[in-house]
């Protein structure tokens, strides 16, 4: 129910089913107030016969217990009629016994002086049986000998018999046959209109997939999804501004490709061109170190060696990156030994875990633990996260690293620390390059290593991806996965 198409349909259904309802009340009601309406001028005059007829209205004797046998035979005559005598205020005085106990002892005036005055039909008066509904009815005034009105002869048209037997035959076969009409026009309609929302919902289903393809394809292959003649305007606009959009990006892409390249290749030269001046600078220093070791100056040539050391490895993380981003470095994979791998990571900054009071584990040493990996780059992974974790950790913490087999074959690789933690902004712009974490410890906070980009891109060549948790305070758990070589 996601697509346009989906909810025009379940609208149409709903709006069908309710009009259909609607058409099927509204024709109910027509066709009753239309019936009322002639009945009720058939029997106009009916009151006024009766009056005519019947000796005891003639002579204006209203309180005669004969009238209530009168009234019992003329609605035997008459089944769908009731009949009521009334006095001037509309109390009713006499009625036939068949109609039992009363709801009303009293009968609105407003709509018999309607009728007498020849109000337009039909008129709706008080049923007395009837708590709220209302029936059409005659009525007559009723005069004594000397011609002074003394009430009112009060016939209900379509009593109590009658709506039992209209609700029995007629109005049963009237819903009957106007519920069958709608459940043919409702398929034929709902048909036509599905075709008209299907023919409207095409180009925009087209333009969709021209979306998806042109994001696929990196929004870098644009294929012009023209809307058909028959569209209308504004989808034919939509296409329109689609095509302008798509074809603007591709071309910004294209752009910002090429500036790319030209920024990873310039980094290259660049990094690569350093390399030889600085190997020359440190050379010198040392040896200036070794032939003057109690020189006046000798601290300020071994912060200048201190700062050429640094130099050196930030231009060595950005040669190892632009080959990286190059893609100019390849695979040997072979298969490892992890836990010895990782032994020997520890090993190489174990003393620097001493001097600043960590301690260093892994678990489990299992030798026979072995992975598909190139070894030179998975030491270069496990070292860039040790550094990084001994960076982030101070004295008396942790860092370790800990090997998990995992059902799909692969084994996790997990180096953890109990450091400062990463804030939870910082976690997606860790691995990008240049970036300056903001929970380094003392002097590390001058450190502008890439040793976490390079991480992501050597875990690229592998075909893994590393994950993250983090806990500010609590520390850091940095993990990936490599395939584990069959038994």
């Amino acid at each position: 129910m996601k697509t346009i198409f989906s909810q025009l349909t379940l609208a149409l259904i709903l709006l069908f089913l309710a009009g259909g309802w609607l058409l099927v009340e509204l024709f109910q009601r027509s066709n009753q107030s239309y019936a009322d309406e002639v009945q009720q001028y058939l029997h106009q005059d009916l009151a006024i016969h009766m009056v005519a007829d019947n000796p005891e209205l003639k002579e204006g004797r209203i309180h005669s217990k004969g009238l209530s046998n009168a009234f019992h035979t003329l609605m035997l005559l008459g089944p769908a009629f009731e009949i009521y005598a009334l006095n001037n205020e509309g109390k009713i005085l006499v009625y036939s016994e068949e109609l039992g106990d009363l709801v009303h002892q009293k009968v609105d005036l407003a709509a018999v002086k309607g009728f007498i005055k020849g109000g337009k039909y039909p008129i709706y008066g008080v049923d007395p049986r009837s708590e709220s509904q209302r029936k059409i009815f005659s009525v007559s005034e009723v005069y004594d000998r000397a011609g002074s009105q003394i009430g009112y002869l009060y016939v209900i048209l379509g009593g109590e018999k009658q709506d039992s037997v209209l609700q029995q035959f007629s109005l049963g076969n009237s819903q009957s046959k106007a519920f069958f009409v709608l459940l043919l026009a409702l398929p034929t309609g709902l048909i036509l209109l599905l075709i008209l929302f299907a023919q409207l919902t095409k180009p925009l289903s087209r333009l969709n997939k021209s979306i998806l393809d042109f994001k696929a394809t990196g929004f870098t292959q644009f294929k012009q999804a023209s809307a058909p003649k028959a569209a209308a305007r504004e989808i034919q606009q939509l296409h329109s501004s689609f095509d302008s959009l798509a074809e603007h990006v591709s071309r910004q892409f294209e752009e910002i490709k090429s500036t790319d390249d030209l920024r990873r290749e310039l980094l290259s030269h660049i990094s690569h061109d350093l390399k030889t001046p600085l190997s020359s600078i440190k050379g010198y220093l040392e040896t200036w170190l070794l032939q003057h070791p109690d020189g006046v100056d000798r601290k300020l040539i071994e912060i200048a060696q201190n700062n050429a050391n640094q130099l050196h490895l930030l231009v060595d993380q950005l040669l190892e990156l632009a080959q990286l981003e190059n893609n100019q470095r390849s695979l040997n994979t072979e298969a490892v030994a992890i836990a010895e791998l990782a032994q020997d990571v520890l090993n190489k900054f174990a003393l620097q875990a001493k001097n600043q009071q960590i301690t260093l584990s892994l678990s489990p040493k299992i030798s026979a633990l072995q992975v598909n990996a190139d070894i030179g780059k998975l030491e270069r992974v496990m070292s860039n996260l040790v550094d990084n974790a001994l960076r982030h950790t101070s004295g008396g913490g942790q860092v370790w690293i800990k090997l998990q087999e995992k059902n799909t074959g692969s084994l996790e690789i997990e180096i953890g620390d109990t450091g400062t933690g990463i804030p939870d902004e910082e976690l997606n712009s860790i691995f990008n390059a240049h970036y300056r974490a903001s929970n380094k410890l003392g002097s590390q906070r001058n450190n502008f290593g890439l040793g976490l980009a390079i991480v992501w891109r050597l875990l690229e060549l592998h075909q893994s991806e590393i994950t993250v948790n983090s806990e500010l305070g609590k520390g850091t758990k940095m993990s990936f996965e490599l395939p584990m070589k069959s038994k």
